[in-house]
């Protein structure tokens, strides 16, 4: 669950916010302006759905910029920086199948490889698989 303003985190989470147990780290969302003036009014909102299920997506701050320059349209590139306790983690295989996000039954967060992204042409997001 995002807590606090922080630095540099190392991988991208799908964070369920009824953790309780202390296992913070550093992470990024990447975003367009739109929704960055919505994070501003009303805070970050779960997605609905997602690779691993509905839920709050971090990354690196690479992965992030990357995700937040396509969200923009290359014009504007919006990092939420946060520090999240992951609590009991899920070290999710990159080929299960979890979009309907199971994995919450035993655990707080989860992590897999999400595959490389490319956008509706055909153009890289992100030009490798990441951690997600």
């Amino acid at each position: 669950m995002p807590r606090t303003p922080c630095r540099y985190g190392a991988y991208c989470w799908c964070v369920d916010a009824t953790s309780s147990i202390p296992f913070l780290v550093r992470l990024f969302h990447g975003t367009s302006s739109e929704n960055a003036s919505g994070i501003e009014r009303v805070g970050l909102q779960p997605s609905k759905k997602g690779h691993i299920g509905p839920g709050f997506y971090f990354t690196t701050q690479e992965h992030a910029q990357a995700i937040a320059r396509y969200r923009g349209h290359g014009q504007h590139t919006y990092l939420l920086e946060v520090e999240v306790d992951l609590g009991n983690l899920k070290n999710k295989k990159a080929e299960e199948d979890d979009q309907d996000g199971r994995w919450r039954q035993k655990y707080d967060a989860c992590t897999t490889i999400h595959p490389r992204w490319v956008d509706p042409q055909g153009h890289p997001v992100v030009d490798k698989p990441f951690r997600e």
